[in-house]
């Protein structure tokens, strides 16, 4: 099911028993995050969990949002540059999903009020270092995995990774795809008819790869050609 404008504002919302405002978009099998400009900034927690994510992106900016849930996605990416349109954002729940490199995990740094991350289940955690990277990444995190990160940890990632600026790190990488935005802009794919859309959306639905979605979204976005022939005098 696409998240649409229409889902954003009707889903079940509620106050949690921390007292924030929640949104819930759970187990709708949603295969891609786009409108969450629909909710209007209302909540400080958004429930994306039991989806078909396969990565984190197209977030508009959100100035209230604190806490993003994804548990039981498929997500294998997570785009850079979140920290400057989620603000406030301390807690991100990505348990049970596909990251499988400490490379994918970069991007989390650019959140540098992120507080309490969990990544329980995905294949990079069962990798050498990963939670010292992760504690190097992420300065303010407090909680990873839901274990405390300790002082005597601080120290060791610092002994092993330094006081290497992340801006500095990153020039020494190969230059990461630039985020996707895929929230809807009226006229992007104006010239699909409502048949081909929602066939490409099923394919979306089903995708098993990253790649495959991405050319899919693609399809999307590009409007249809329509040649007509040159009328004859």
């Amino acid at each position: 099911m696409r998240l649409t404008a229409d889902l954003a504002r009707d889903s079940p919302a509620y106050i949690n028993p921390l007292r924030q405002r929640e949104l819930s978009l759970r187990g709708f099998k949603i295969p891609v995050i786009e409108n969450v400009g629909a909710t209007g900034d209302q909540y400080q927690v958004i429930d994306l969990s039991d989806n078909d994510i396969l990565k984190v992106d197209g977030f508009p900016v959100l100035i209230r949002l604190e806490c993003l849930l994804l548990a039981n996605n498929r997500i294998c990416r997570i785009v850079k540059g979140l920290g400057k349109k989620l603000g406030v954002l301390n807690t991100i729940i990505l348990t049970n999903n596909k990251l499988s490199t400490l490379k994918a995990l970069k991007p989390l740094g650019d959140i540098s009020t992120l507080t309490h991350l969990s990544l329980v289940g995905n294949p990079v955690t069962k990798l050498a270092d990963y939670r010292l990277f992760l504690i190097h990444r992420l300065p303010n995190l407090k909680m990873l995995d839901f274990q405390k990160v300790k002082q005597a940890e601080k120290e060791e990632a610092k002994a092993k990774y330094g006081d290497l600026l992340l801006e500095e790190e990153e020039e020494a990488d190969e230059p990461m795809e630039e985020q996707h935005e895929n929230t809807f802009t009226p006229g992007e794919g104006a010239g699909l008819t409502a048949e081909e859309r929602a066939a490409i959306m099923e394919k979306i639905k089903n995708a098993t790869s990253l790649a495959e979605i991405e050319s899919l979204e693609k399809q999307l976005k590009a409007p249809t050609t329509v040649h007509v022939d040159a009328m004859k005098d």
